[in-house]
């Protein structure tokens, strides 16, 4: 299977509905993108992983950290490897260094877990040729950090959409200034430009 890998480059919150979000990943070496709808507690997970906060109470995939960590084992990668009925499936890539597992799991649970392990994502070639690049209308977005309530959302929102941004690549920098100049989000942008000057210094 070709694989290509994907960088996250935000998470928005849907209207009307404040239940359901979208998971904005991006291939690292193109234009493409690819949203998928995640719920609350996985947007908070992935959310939290982002910006390396923990909890006092691990949530539940810090848990399940904890136990693919006690049997031995860390996660590789995860895959996005088919879509069907309009839903996403992955696999997690487990190894003890002797043996590898593959689990099935859903996109966000999957993400959520990788990056608790700093494991890189992926998506079939294939599969991405077919459903990559959808463009989503501003209308049907909204900035999570004006839509998450900071009590459901434990971090500060604002800073959610682009946690972690060293670690893009600079053509995935380059791709996420252009998205949040379009929605007229300056600040954030200011910060992505600083990244990308540090980068040329």
């Amino acid at each position: 299977m070709k694989k290509i890998k994907l960088n996250i480059l935000g998470i928005f919150s849907n209207h009307p509905q404040e239940t359901n979000f979208t998971l904005l990943l991006g291939e690292s070496s193109g234009y493409r993108k690819l949203p998928i709808m995640i719920g609350v507690v996985e947007a908070q997970s992935i959310a939290l992983a982002l910006e390396g906060s923990v909890l006092e109470r691990p949530m539940m995939h810090d848990l399940f950290k904890q136990v693919i960590v006690k049997l031995g084992y860390k996660v590789e990668e995860v895959t996005i490897t088919s879509l069907k009925d309009e839903i996403f499936f992955a696999q997690l890539l487990l190894t003890d260094g002797n043996q590898t597992l593959m689990l099935d799991a859903r996109p966000s649970d999957a993400i959520a877990i990788s990056l608790r392990f700093q494991a890189p994502c992926f998506i079939d070639e294939r599969l991405f040729n077919q459903v990559g690049g959808i463009l989503i209308p501003k209308s049907e977005l909204s900035d999570i950090s004006t839509e998450l309530d900071s009590s459901k959302l434990p971090i500060h929102p604002s800073d959610t959409i682009i946690a972690n941004f060293e670690n893009y690549s600079t053509q995935a920098l380059k791709e996420l200034l252009a998205w949040v100049i379009e929605r007229e989000d300056y600040e954030r942008a200011a910060l992505i430009r600083d990244e990308l000057k540090r980068r040329t210094e």
